[in-house]
């Protein structure tokens, strides 16, 4: 495995500095700058002060070579670029892999906060920081384990399930839109008892822009020493886009919406709406009350159907990763579906759930285009499906087995 490769490499050049689990390959975002990367040379820097380019040459001279794809440095960041399928596969890890095993009752919970402005900021702002909050409790909730989740200016609360998760969200949400306070308690003492290393926070960048000196610093020196993971999700666009069109993202109209959501499956429609990965301001919060693919939600619950119902004949469960052409037209979505876990991982650990997110959205618009094509279709239909279309159905397939339990609490 190319992650053996990589230890084995640093503990030759480098046989002082040990690195961490983080600097092992995790996949891109942009896949059109590569499938993997790792942390490694940027490890070692800080421990040896040298430059982390110069570092990452010398590792990548130690790894075998990927041909036909490429080894390339990125800022320190060691990249693989354009590797075939039996390079990729062996760092495809199961959902088991990667949460090998629930938070037993003697280990930390994971503490979650949203540390939400007030009415200074736009209200749909301050929703979709909570949304986003929320999702990594549900992902956290449901592969590892019992975690708190505070919803400023609500207190810490015990997560234990889905209902558990939507009825917090669903308190808060209702008090926000209700909300006209314009100060909030200091974001530093809301943060003195959380779990040192196993904590995650979300903050809109001019809530934060506006702390005092004092808050920022120390803030800053908890996210320096990992004490906690510091996430400032992009929303400026929302805030243009709220001038612009108060009809859709007023108070009032928001208002509307949410008091439209009358059961748990509504609200979890919403949470997943109003965290999605949008990249402008094509954004309608009404889009949560239709059965439509612009749900994230409904899309990715209907693929799973249409999927189970021609492909796997009704079974998702263990479905092994395979693919044997990347290059071809489903490259996105088999990557997407292959390193899914490894993107669940990475939300529940570090916060990293916009990224989750937006894997999600592609996996589920291109697994539609897949299932749609006639000559998937075709295949489906026959008496049996085989060679590389049965690949890239059993590569798909593992992905949307890997998020079952989420999209269908129970993975039912």
């Amino acid at each position: 495995m190319l992650n053996r490769k990589l230890w084995d490499a640093a503990a030759k050049l480098y046989p002082a500095v040990t690195l961490t689990e983080r600097a092992r390959f995790l996949p891109l975002l942009e896949l059109d700058k590569g499938e993997i990367s790792s942390t490694a040379a940027i490890e070692v820097a800080r421990a040896t002060r040298e430059k982390a380019q110069s570092i990452a040459e010398r590792l990548i001279a130690e790894l075998p070579s990927p041909h036909p794809g490429e080894w390339r440095s990125d800022l320190g960041y060691i990249v693989l670029r354009g590797a075939q399928a039996e390079k990729l596969l062996p760092e495809v890890s199961s959902v088991r892999d990667v949460f090998p095993s629930a938070v037993g009752s003697d280990a930390t919970c994971r503490d979650i906060v949203a540390l939400t402005p007030d009415a200074a900021v736009p209200l749909y702002a301050r929703l979709r920081l909570v949304a986003v909050a929320a999702v990594q409790a549900l992902l956290t909730v449901t592969f590892e384990g019992p975690c708190r989740l505070m919803l400023s200016p609500r207190p810490f609360v015990a997560i234990r399930s889905h209902a558990e998760l939507l009825r917090e969200v669903r308190a808060c949400v209702e008090a926000l839109v209700a909300e006209r306070s314009f100060s909030r308690a200091d974001p530093v003492q809301l943060l003195a008892d959380v779990a040192s290393g196993r904590t995650s926070v979300f903050t809109a960048h001019h809530y934060h822009d506006a702390l005092p000196s004092s808050s920022k610093q120390k803030l800053a020196q908890l996210k320096l020493s990992e004490a906690i993971s510091l996430r400032m999700p992009g929303d400026g666009w929302l805030i243009s886009r709220e001038r612009a069109l108060p009809e859709i993202l007023s108070p009032a109209s928001l208002g509307r919406v949410v008091g439209q959501l009358g059961s748990d499956d509504a609200w979890m429609r919403w949470l997943f709406h109003a965290a999605s990965s949008v990249p402008s301001g094509d954004f309608d919060p009404m889009v949560a009350l239709f059965d439509e693919c612009a749900s994230p939600l409904w899309s990715l619950r209907t693929l799973t159907e249409r999927f189970a119902g021609l492909a796997a004949k009704g079974s998702l469960t263990d479905v092994a990763p395979a693919a044997v052409d990347l290059g071809g037209p489903h490259r996105e979505m088999l990557l997407r579906a292959l390193f899914l876990p490894a993107w669940s991982g990475r939300a529940v650990r570090e916060g990293e759930v916009l990224g989750w997110m937006t894997v999600v959205e592609s996996l589920s618009a291109r697994g539609h285009a897949f299932l749609n094509s006639p000559e998937t279709r075709r295949a489906l239909a026959g008496a049996s499906i085989s060679g590389p279309q049965a690949q890239i159905v059993a590569g798909l397939g593992f992905g949307l087995s890997s998020i079952l339990p989420v999209v269908f609490e129970g993975g039912s």
